[in-house]
């Protein structure tokens, strides 16, 4: 006679745990402040390797440029400054110990 061979019960599989649904996996970091972060030159790489990739455009950039400031009236002649706004009324003395002051 053959031995009787006897299957195990099935186990009970284990449910795997659900993953997180968008709604609550965690908040994408906000990218202002990210980009608050880089520096300037890996800015600038970033933005290069964006426009050889065909993601900006130029006119994206232009439009974002900075507007050029008119030329500065300031020592139009002499040595005392003229035109130059409300430092106008500060004495040359304090205005260049100020200036030497800041960073």
């Amino acid at each position: 006679a053959k031995p009787h061979l006897t299957m195990a019960p099935k186990r009970q599989r284990q449910a795997a745990p659900k993953k997180a649904s968008p709604a609550q996996a965690a908040p994408a970091p906000d990218i202002r402040e990210l980009l608050k972060r880089c520096s300037r030159s890996s800015l600038e790489s970033l933005l290069v390797s964006k426009f050889d990739g065909g993601f900006l455009s130029v006119e994206e950039v232009e439009a974002q440029l900075v507007p050029t400031a008119p030329p500065s009236r300031a020592m139009l002649s002499g040595t005392e400054r003229v035109g130059t706004g409300a430092f106008d009324e500060l004495d040359c003395d304090v205005f260049t110990a100020i200036v030497t002051e800041l960073d």
